[in-house]
């Protein structure tokens, strides 16, 4: 018999199996086959105790196999002895060494493929020195991950083999700074209460029809321009409304950009720098209007008599002036900076955007990723924050990508290696057996602490396996495109949400936005004040305009680049809505922090993992009381900035 129709003899998955091996592997796996008869669960069990299964390691396998084979037998003769009550320790994380008689150790291969029995068979227990000798299992059988019960928002935990609580051992951390310090933060474990989550947006701009992820890469220069043109359209109504009543005792008409005129007139537009390469400033500022009103003209702006000036590249601005005799200048004397908080972007209609929902007390921790250094491709920090959340039982975990950063030295020179192993392996290979299971184990623990606890996973543009640009569709869609993978089934058993990039959220009556980009940077490396501002009143003034154009991302040309921008309205504020809490990871001005601007707070989390400190963020967020409905978000809000050990 030839090898090839050896192998067309075979089961599918074990000719699968054979069939990634050189021809002396193939004949070698073909014998072992024809004496033991394995299949893919034999391979998986070798797997998980020797590693993968290679043409280098055949002999183990070999003896894997008889080993099984030995215990196969066994068992079908009952030679077993009496079974003993079950020892377990489910608060552990790992399973006990095996307890063995004195001066009676087992070869580590047999003590693997007997760590489920309670009682080794006579025959293999005399074959190594002696009767008797007994394994202590730790742990209690799991379920299968299909049998999971997911019940509401809590995860069933006995259906998920996940055993009674024990508190961990303690985590170090350190306050770095606080916010609102003064606010009492309750007890750890007086908020286990579920919290209520709703994603907002429509799922359509993440998703294609079927629900699977989007194709990209296909858009044309006029889909682009059309998508500019109509965000700026949106605005334009609200726009010239605000300046209306600003002026409502005065006689002021509604100008056409590039159209000369007399009389004082407004206008809404968009900014552009006049200089293609150059850096935006007073005299280089350039209004672009929509093609509805104006053909897309534009004209050069003169804001020397506006007393305050807050402008950036693709700013959608109202102004009061005159334009100049060719009208290819307009003298402004107002400058409205962008929508203020009472006013929705979609219509004219002034509203009051608070949110009127019953509000609950929120604790929640959020940490962005990397997850390992930068020279590294350990994930110890990621354990560590893990651990941190089953401590204080929180209610919301909202973990930040990427967990397998394309800037790191080992992922950009090709080296991911797995702990203890030389050869490289695949970025699919490294996700589905070292980043996934960390996740997977981490959130089986917190589960055990708090089962209520709402896990949100949101990916990054910024790691390997994620190609799509803003918005990114959750990670568990990404992933699915290339390979996919047991684990994430699991973490959806357990109840943990895979979100899109960037998310809104309605968490307990409140609108939170969450991205993994830096929406501050864009802003802060072209901005234009007057007057001049520094330091904390700066990044203040960049939070509102980011507030005022009701959207994370709105420079233009696009900054950051990765962005589908047909499908730019993801990173808008849902219904123009102001978000109470926008969360996105930050370098500048020191890193993490937290600040309060207008009614809103803005988290900086850092970066869990970096050269410099290693941040996440931990939030209190208490309702307004019986007799203050209207107390303010600042007087109700504590953010502490965590320094991981």
């Amino acid at each position: 018999m030839s090898k090839t129709s050896g192998l067309d003899d075979l089961p599918n998955d074990v000719r699968e199996i054979i069939a990634g091996f050189p021809p002396d592997g193939q004949t070698k796996l073909l014998e072992l086959y024809t004496k033991y008869h394995f299949d893919d669960a034999a391979v998986e069990c070798f797997t998980i105790n020797a590693g993968k299964l290679v043409t280098a390691n055949l002999k183990e396998f070999q003896m894997f196999l008889e080993n099984d084979a030995a215990e196969t037998a066994s068992k079908a003769l009952k030679l077993t002895a009496p079974k003993r009550p079950r020892v377990s320790d489910p608060g552990r994380k790992r399973p006990l060494p095996p307890v063995v008689t004195p001066n009676k150790t087992l070869p580590p291969g047999v003590s693997a493929a007997f760590s489920g029995s309670k009682t080794l068979p006579p025959g293999v227990s005399a074959a190594f020195g002696g009767a008797g000798i007994q394994t202590a299992v730790p742990d209690p059988k799991r379920l299968r991950a299909e049998n999971a019960d997911v019940v509401g928002n809590a995860v069933n935990t006995t259906a998920l083999g996940i055993g009674a609580a024990k508190t961990p051992e303690p985590v170090k951390v350190s306050l770095k700074s606080s916010l609102n310090d003064k606010l009492v933060v309750p007890p750890i474990g007086t908020q286990s209460n579920p919290v209520a989550l709703e994603l907002l947006g429509e799922s359509s701009l993440w998703l294609d029809a079927k629900g699977g992820a989007y194709t990209w890469m296909d858009e044309s220069i006029e889909d682009r321009a059309a998508a500019h043109d109509m965000r700026l359209a949106s605005f334009e109504g609200p726009m010239l409304e605000v300046m209306h009543q600003i002026h409502a005792d005065e006689d002021i008409t509604v100008g056409t950009i590039g159209v000369p005129t007399q009389q004082e007139v407004m206008l809404c537009g968009r900014i552009a720098c006049e200089g293609l390469e150059g850096k935006l400033n007073e005299r280089s500022l350039l209004l672009e209007g929509t093609k509805a009103s104006s053909n897309g003209a534009r004209v050069q702006l003169n804001v020397a008599e506006c007393p305050r000036i807050a402008a950036f590249p693709g700013q959608i601005v109202s102004v009061l002036g005159r334009s100049g005799s060719s009208g290819a200048t307009f003298h402004a004397k107002e400058f409205l900076t962008g929508l203020p908080h009472t006013v929705r972007s979609t219509t004219g209609v002034l509203a009051d955007l608070t949110s009127h929902q019953e509000a609950a007390p929120i604790h929640a921790v959020v940490a962005a990723g990397p997850f390992c250094t930068r020279d590294s491709l350990d994930y110890s920090p990621l354990e560590k924050l893990l651990e941190y959340a089953a401590q204080v039982r929180p209610q919301v975990l909202i973990i930040v990508g990427p967990f397998l950063a394309a800037d790191n030295v080992k992922v950009a020179s090709g080296d991911t290696t797995f702990p203890g192993e030389e050869a490289p392996c695949s970025f699919e290979d490294f996700y589905a057996e070292l980043v996934l299971p960390t996740l997977r184990n981490g959130v089986e623990e917190l589960k055990r602490q708090s089962p209520f606890t709402e896990v949100c996973i949101l990916s990054s543009t910024e790691d390997v396996m994620c190609l799509h640009p803003f918005p990114q569709p959750p990670l568990d869609i990404s992933l699915a495109t290339s390979r996919g993978d047991p684990h994430l089934e699991h973490l959806r058993r357990l109840g943990v949400r895979f979100l899109p990039n960037p998310s809104h959220l309605l968490l307990a009556g409140l609108r939170v936005s969450i991205c993994s980009a830096d929406a501050l940077k864009p802003i802060m490396s072209e901005i234009v004040l007057r007057p001049a501002e520094k330091g904390a009143k700066r990044l203040e003034e960049a939070y509102r305009l980011l507030l005022q154009q009701r959207t994370l991302f709105p420079v233009l040309p696009t900054d950051p680049a990765q962005v589908a921008e047909t499908r730019a309205m993801a990173l808008d504020f849902p219904d123009g809505a102001l978000p109470d809490v926008c969360i996105f990871p930050s370098q500048l001005f020191g890193g993490a922090s937290a600040t309060f601007v207008d009614n809103s707070v803005f988290v900086n989390p850092g970066l869990l993992c970096r050269a410099a400190v290693d941040t996440f963020a931990e939030l209190w967020i208490t309702p307004p009381s019986k007799d203050a409905h209207d107390s303010p978000l600042r007087e109700r809000t504590r953010v502490d900035i965590q320094k991981l050990g």
